[in-house]
């Protein structure tokens, strides 16, 4: 117990941290996010209907097509706005219906497992998770069939518990482990190809070890990407945002300016 405490305890603080690294990083963007998005609300309400009557009072056609783009913006942030809600909660039923809905879980584990990009970070995730457990399990003396039960529990993503609780039935029924994982459909390729590699030579805890060593550096990669991109990503959506109102509302204004002159 104690040197598997001390293997946990050492796993979880490197996930811990990543998990800091990350959420650091992206407090900054979020904030910054979120002052445009009030600040453009603020803007819509308060700010630019006041400057149609100073439009108004130079040139009356300009003042009418300055309104049109007010109203025109207003409808689209209220539509971008009701996207947002109706995203938010859509996501909160899902989680909600996860926790509660055993079968509704693995349905919408698996339409996780369908989107690009989304599907490599949660078999990262899974593959640490599961390697780690396994090569515990493996090493206190635990059988494959044993372990396997154990290993279900680690499975955030309930499609990969599902297809962990078939491919024991088939080991328990004599198929190898690497064909059992194979016929889910489901696990990544490079797990499966690691376990019959293992069964080849007869240890399936160094092939664990691999995968879990694997996995790790994956993460570490992923979590790295994210947070470099996130400034990136950041200064786009701010510029786009900043573009959209300057060719809505400020080179009319000066165009109009300019032609009273």
């Amino acid at each position: 117990m104690a040197a598997i405490f001390a293997r946990l305890a050492t796993y979880l603080l490197s996930r811990k941290t990543l998990r800091d690294k990350t959420v650091s990083a992206l407090v900054y963007p979020a904030f910054i996010l979120s002052v445009v998005v009030v600040g453009l609300v603020l803007l819509a309400i308060f700010v630019l209907p006041n400057l149609t009557g100073m439009i108004s009072s130079m040139n009356a056609k300009a003042a009418q097509q300055y309104q049109l783009n007010i109203e025109g913006f207003q409808v689209k942030l209220i539509i971008t706005i009701i996207l947002f809600i109706i995203i938010a909660l859509g996501v909160t039923l899902a989680l909600v219906a996860k926790k509660t809905r055993p079968l509704w879980a693995i349905f919408i584990d698996g339409l996780f497992l369908k989107i690009p990009g989304l599907r490599g970070f949660l078999a990262a995730n899974f593959g640490l998770n599961f390697a780690f457990a396994m090569e515990t399990l493996l090493n206190s003396g635990y059988t494959l069939e044993e372990a396997l039960q154990e290993g279900e529990a680690v499975a955030e993503n309930q499609r990969f518990a599902l297809g962990l609780s078939r491919a024991r039935e088939k080991v328990m029924k004599g198929l190898k482990f690497s064909e059992s994982l194979q016929e889910e459909n489901v696990f990544p390729s490079l797990l499966v190809g690691w376990m019959a590699i293992g069964e080849g030579a007869h240890d399936l805890v160094k092939s664990f070890a691999q995968i879990r060593t694997y996995y790790q550096s994956e993460l570490d990669k992923l979590f790295t990407r994210v947070m470099n991109l996130a400034e990136p990503v950041l200064i786009a959506v701010v510029g786009a945002i900043l573009l959209m109102v300057i060719m809505t509302f400020i080179t009319p204004i000066f165009t109009m300016m300019q032609n009273v002159l």
